[in-house]
Order: structure tokens, then sequence, then C-alpha cells
């Protein structure tokens, strides 16, 4: 008898991480939809879009998973501008928010809603996104406080950092900007993303052998997938440290 119920348990469980692993491709698929979508669909397509992932957010409210690949789906198309930026990125924000009640132990709900809100800030001009950097750096830390190995809040905190303008006007601050990208490199050391960051946060304290020692690690891991340009970019950019 234990036996069938453990049985029964396993196979309702295994049914709804399939559902789940469906959904989340279903999403993909909707976006990658999307970006092909001609101008004059788009609205209508975009519109649909969120409408469906309502409905998975309904049916299937307990899946962290499927919360994060909506809420980075909207966060790409007000990016890439395919809708009104502001109007994406506050479905997003109300998706967010609704994570954080439904799952205030996961750093990614703190994770998106800090970026989520830099987001909007920056939409709004520059008063808002002034405003928005201190709530920002607070759901960004409590994100490090409850996942701390997750390497893009700190890639956000460090642009964050960086970008922000310095004392007593805001939180800037490069030396703080350098401690949370090399942090994003320890936890995703092939990310050459992070690590041009990484060099250009280098180049604007004048660590010029630092930042030289980054240029060759990037060349170095990708010489054999990267594009031709991006590598004479890299090599160009050594040449220059090396006057």
């Amino acid at each position: 008898m234990k036996r069938t119920i453990l049985l029964i348990i396993f196979l309702s469980f295994m049914n709804l991480f399939f559902a789940f692993e469906n959904v989340i491709k279903d999403i993909e698929k909707m976006y990658d939809d999307l970006l092909q979508v001609n101008e004059e669909k788009r609205n209508y397509s975009i519109k649909n879009f969120i409408s469906k992932n309502n409905l998975f957010l309904n049916e299937y409210a307990e899946c962290q998973d499927i919360y994060w690949k909506i809420i980075s789906s909207y966060s790409n198309i007000a990016y890439l501008k395919l809708a009104n930026p502001l109007e994406i990125l506050n479905e997003a924000k109300k998706i967010s928010e609704k994570a954080v009640e439904m799952f205030p132990n996961s750093g990614k709900s703190y994770f998106w809603l800090g970026t989520l809100i830099g987001q909007i800030g920056q939409e709004k001009g520059v008063i808002s996104s002034l405003f928005s950097i201190k709530p920002m750096r607070d759901y960004l830390e409590k994100a490090i406080e409850l996942e701390p190995h997750y390497a893009p809040t700190y890639d956000i905190l460090s642009k964050l950092y960086m970008q922000a303008p310095r004392r007593p006007i805001s939180i800037g601050n490069k030396n703080t900007a350098l401690k949370y990208r090399l942090k994003s490199v320890e936890l995703d050391y092939e990310n050459n993303e992070y690590r041009w960051n990484l060099y250009e946060i280098y180049i604007d304290l004048k660590k010029f052998s630092e930042a030289s020692e980054q240029l060759n690690i990037i060349i170095e891991n990708t010489k054999y997938s990267i594009d031709e340009k991006d590598l004479l970019i890299y090599e160009k950019a050594i040449k220059k440290l090396n006057k």
C-alpha cells in the first residue's frame, strides 16, 4: 500500500515537472516568434503574449522558473524597444512584486525587482533614475544575502555603482563597482562580457596592467569561437595598453 502511494506521489510530481518544462518551452517559443513578427502585427502579438503568460502564472503560480522566464522576456522586449518600454516594464514589475510575495526566500525575486526598478528609472529620465538607485541597491543586496552565488546580481550592482553619480549626489563608487565586478567574474569565469566590464573599470582606475591581463584572458577564452571583428577590437585594445 505504501509503495503504491509513493508511486502515485512520484508520478504526480513528474507530471507537474514536465508540465512546468513544457510551459517554459512555450514561453520561449512565443518570445522567439515575437521577434520575427513585423511591426504592424507586433502590438497584437505582445498583447497575446502577455495574456497567455498571465494564464500560465495563474495556473502554475508555484513554479519560480516560469516567473523568471516571463520577467526576463519582458525585460528584453523593453530593452529592444519592441513595445512601449514603460508599459512592458511595469507589467514585469507587477509580476516581480508577486514573486517577492510568493517566494520571499528566493534571491531571484529581489534580483528581478531591483533590476526592473532600475530599468524603469532609466526609461523615465534622470530624476526618476536617481530616485530609483537606492531601492534598486537595497533589493539587489537582499538578493545577494539570499543567493550569494548568483553572478548576475553582482553584475548589475557593479554597473549601478559604476554609472551612478558620486556622493553626495548618489552612491557611485568605482572601487565598489570593482569589488562587485571581481565577484561576478569569480562566479562566472568564462563570461567575457563580465571580463570586458572589468577591463573598462581597470582602465577607468588607471590600472593598465590589470586591464591588459583581462583582455588577454578574453582572447584566450574565445579565440576559437569569437567573431573576427571582436577579436580585432580586443587585440587593438591590448596594443594601445602596451604602448
